[in-house]
């Protein structure tokens, strides 16, 4: 876009440059014809006051012959100040002529150079206004094609940040789940540590209890060693060993 709008402004100072050149060119004919004028007019005075200069002098000789009484000299000097009057009507019409036809000729060239210049400029600035339609075509297009990258880059972006969100939900969930999964072992654990420990504590109660009256029972058995006959104090002492291997039995379970 920068190149197109720099290109353009080259284009308008191109032509700009033409049209003063242009300009100046037609400017500088116009001086010159004027100048030309100016020339043609300063000879024509100068050749008008010439003339004049000897039509003085003639009137002067004809009133000077007139005044001595020539006859003859009179009417010679009057047919030579008709012939100069004449002379200088030729002159005038001559000069008049020529100078309407370098006036007709100098016109005719700057028309046709007004013409020319006209008709370039108009091709120029047709070509000119062709190019810019081109160019703000081109940008239009180019502004389209601009306007529809953002469009998919904004939505690619949103499809980003979507499947972003919607990636995060997943790994939340995941990992909720595995929380939740973890959470229920480790209640599950408990639970079942609770019930080891309960049965732990109630082993631990009744080998107590086992062992007290394992004691008392050694104790009894001690008293009662020599005062017992040996038939009774072996069924107690295999009772006794009885209950002792029940006690290990649930121990070992």
């Amino acid at each position: 876009l920068k190149a197109l709008v720099q290109d353009k402004n080259v284009r308008i100072d191109e032509l700009r440059r033409q049209l003063e050149l242009a300009r100046a060119d037609f400017d500088a004919k116009q001086q010159a014809a004027h100048d030309d004028q100016e020339r043609r007019n300063k000879r024509l005075y100068q050749d008008n006051h010439a003339y004049i200069g000897q039509l003085k002098d003639a009137l002067d000789k004809i009133q000077h012959l007139e005044a001595q009484g020539g006859g003859q000299a009179v009417v010679a000097a009057r047919e030579m100040h008709q012939g100069l009057m004449d002379q200088l009507k030729q002159v005038h019409m001559d000069v008049q002529v020529k100078e309407i036809a370098t006036l007709q000729k100098v016109n005719h060239s700057l028309v046709c150079d007004v013409e020319a210049f006209e008709k370039g400029h108009q091709r120029q600035t047709s070509q000119w206004k062709a190019d810019l339609l081109a160019k703000d075509k081109k940008m239009a297009l180019l502004r389209d094609a601009i306007i529809k990258l953002k469009e998919e880059f904004l939505k690619a972006q949103e499809q980003q940040a979507e499947d972003s969100v919607r990636e995060k939900r997943k790994q939340t969930s995941q990992q909720h789940d595995r929380i939740d999964d973890l959470t229920d072992k480790n209640a599950h654990l408990t639970a079942t540590i609770t019930m080891l420990q309960e049965k732990v504590d109630g082993l631990t109660c009744e080998i107590q209890d086992v062992n007290q009256k394992y004691k008392r029972a050694m104790a009894l058995v001690a008293k009662s060693k020599a005062a017992l006959n040996s038939r009774d104090q072996s069924l107690k002492a295999a009772e006794l060993r009885d209950q002792l291997d029940r006690c290990k039995a649930k121990l070992g379970t």
